[in-house]
């Protein structure tokens, strides 16, 4: 499905009813990112990419347009749109300002603790993560800053989604950290997936441990060549 608003809100509408004044929030917010594409050049497509994830979960529609404008600082947005999509953009900015912090102690201790509050808000907690899984996955080039956020996401990130126990999102998240932290073994064990047909969801998710050990205990510590590649293949399948 192309991403578009049109589709989008009929993604919504599968899983919801959407009364007119939901409509209107949808219009609003629409609009609202038309301005504030021609005025900033806000990035529109990531917007719509973590909004279709997050309405892909089935979320309310309260959520999509929360994160359709998770980006856009909370003081343009308060005066345009209800106090519960308010609620969850001031939940999710609060959650990433102490993920970065996190980020940051981690960088210089190599420790880190929980940044998810007692009192976690889901709904925000979803789109932080929806923005790193579509920033990665849509991640063209493998520059140094992208490296780098794939390691927070695999070291940071994917313990705290194991532990709402979202186990299909933390598969999906390593997966995308592999593709960028390895790119090569990456390619050529999906390769070799594609050509044995093997598509199971347990196979995969097997694939994906066995993956991560390799990535952290042995491809780290020393570059890997074609050959040593093939290797590995054989080991994994």
């Amino acid at each position: 499905m192309k991403k578009t608003f049109g589709n989008l809100i009929e993604l919504v509408k599968k899983h919801h009813i959407l009364k007119p004044d939901d409509m209107n929030q949808f219009n609003n917010a629409f609009n609202f990112l038309e301005e504030c594409k021609k005025r900033t050049n806000y990035n529109t497509e990531h917007a719509l990419s973590v909004a279709f994830y997050i309405a892909e979960c089935r979320f309310n529609y309260d959520t999509v347009i929360a994160a359709l404008l998770h980006e856009i600082p909370l003081n343009e947005i308060k005066p345009r749109f209800h106090k519960t999509i308010l609620k969850t953009l001031e939940s999710y900015h609060d959650i990433r300002g102490k993920f970065k912090k996190i980020q940051k102690k981690y960088e210089l201790t190599g420790n880190y603790e929980s940044f998810l509050p007692l009192d976690l808000d889901l709904y925000s907690f979803y789109i932080i993560i929806a923005d790193e899984l579509k920033a990665l996955q849509d991640s063209q080039k493998y520059t140094k800053d992208v490296l780098l956020q794939a390691k927070y996401a695999r070291e940071i990130l994917v313990p705290q989604v194991q532990k709402i126990q979202a186990y299909k999102i933390a598969d999906e998240l390593l997966d995308a950290c592999l593709n960028i932290e390895n790119h090569a073994i990456y390619t050529a064990i999906t390769k070799k997936i594609a050509q044995k047909k093997l598509y199971g969801k347990y196979y995969q998710h097997e694939l994906l441990k066995k993956m991560e050990f390799f990535s952290i205990h042995i491809i780290r510590q020393s570059p890997l060549h074609s050959k040593g590649i093939k290797v590995i293949l054989n080991i994994l399948i």
